[in-house]
């Protein structure tokens, strides 16, 4: 790949700050680009699939030379490319389609987009792009699977249960099998969004909303709250799925499995709270920031000695001083070079009391 034909150190990756002005720079130019080459041309050739297809081969050859030649990989510039060019090319293709088929058209998309994504993933090792690419296989399979007669819709929690472990194995099969730094980064992108989507294709109230059980209330537009198959399965995958998430996370020390299943634990108590009110929301809301800051102070207090390979103490930083202590100590005891005299041409001058001669 691209990225990886010479070391990272070569290539452009500047701060956040730059990042975002880069990005917007090069979008305010390549969009004033297309803006004059709007004008310069005729509606006809507007409306044209060619058009755009030209735009955004445009834009792939320009990030391909911002990669290649320019060596920037995450600057802002190859940022703004790759949603340019995935953008234009998505739409000339579209139009494409657009005429060769009639129906279906959602699955046409998001194979499309699945297809544009995961190729500029592999070729330019985009987090973002990596996130979009899973997202529209998860889209693909449903689309697909949704015009299904009968049971199409009634199976589908499941299937996406399927699809999101069969994409967790996977993931878990690649991170240990490639050591690329970026590519990883975008496996822990789409490890992230497996979990995510394995837990939302059985949380009760998105299930209980498109399952084809639910009646639609003529006052208020919205699905009545009606029981649904297998309700007793999705409640307790509703609860029991955070709580396993927290459970392996600190088991495996997996900072994303555990952040995922705290912020899933969130949802978990809002779907509940949304189908039973025990009481007012204020009192949850407060009653749930107290016990979350007595368990963050508990856990900051018992981590104050290591225990079980955790601890609330900073290591990373420590360990950066003692490396840069240490390569002190190397320096100045291999550094033998003498200082040479220093022979500043001072001397005699016949000016009174200036100490210096006329040719200083």
């Amino acid at each position: 790949m691209i990225i990886y034909n010479k070391p990272a150190s070569d290539y452009y990756s500047p701060n956040i700050f730059i990042r975002a002005g880069l990005f917007i720079l090069t979008l305010v130019i390549a969009l004033s680009l297309i803006g004059l080459l709007r004008l310069l041309l005729d509606d006809i050739f507007i409306f044209n699939s060619a058009y755009w297809l030209f735009l955004g081969l445009c834009c792939y050859f320009a990030l391909e030379l911002s990669v290649s030649m320019h060596h920037h990989y995450r600057s802002g510039v190859d940022d703004a490319l790759v949603w340019l060019s995935g953008g234009l090319l998505l739409g000339a293709l579209v139009m494409l389609t657009d005429n060769l088929i009639n129906g279906n058209k959602e699955q046409v998309i998001s194979g499309l987009v699945l297809l544009l994504s995961l190729y500029l993933t592999l070729r330019f090792a985009d987090l973002l792009m990596a996130a979009v690419c899973y997202l529209s296989l998860i889209a693909f399979v449903f689309f697909c699977w949704v015009h299904i007669p009968v049971w199409g819709m009634a199976t589908m929690p499941f299937l996406i249960m399927i699809v999101a472990v069969a994409s967790y194995l996977l993931v878990r099969h690649f991170s240990k099998k490639t050591e690329q730094p970026a590519y990883k980064k975008c496996l822990t992108t789409v490890y992230m969004l497996t979990l995510l989507v394995l837990y939302a294709a059985g949380n009760y109230f998105i299930v209980q909303r498109l399952s084809p059980a639910a009646e639609i209330t003529p006052l208020t537009d919205e699905p009545a709250i009606k029981p649904i198959p297998f309700a007793l399965f999705f409640w307790c995958w509703t609860v029991l799925v955070p709580l396993l998430y927290i459970a392996f996370g600190l088991k495996r020390k997996d900072v994303v499995l555990l952040r995922v299943g705290l912020l899933l634990l969130a949802a978990a108590t809002f779907t509940v709270r949304y189908y039973y009110h025990v009481v007012d929301i204020e009192w949850v809301l407060a009653l749930s920031g107290l016990v979350l800051i007595g368990i963050a102070y508990a856990a900051y207090r018992y981590l104050k000695i290591p225990r079980c390979g955790f601890t609330k103490n900073e290591l990373e930083p420590s360990n950066q001083l003692d490396k840069l202590n240490g390569g002190s100590v190397i320096v100045s005891e291999t550094a033998n070079t003498t200082p040479l005299p220093i022979d500043n041409h001072f001397g005699g001058g016949s000016f009174g009391g200036g100490g210096a001669g006329s040719n200083f």
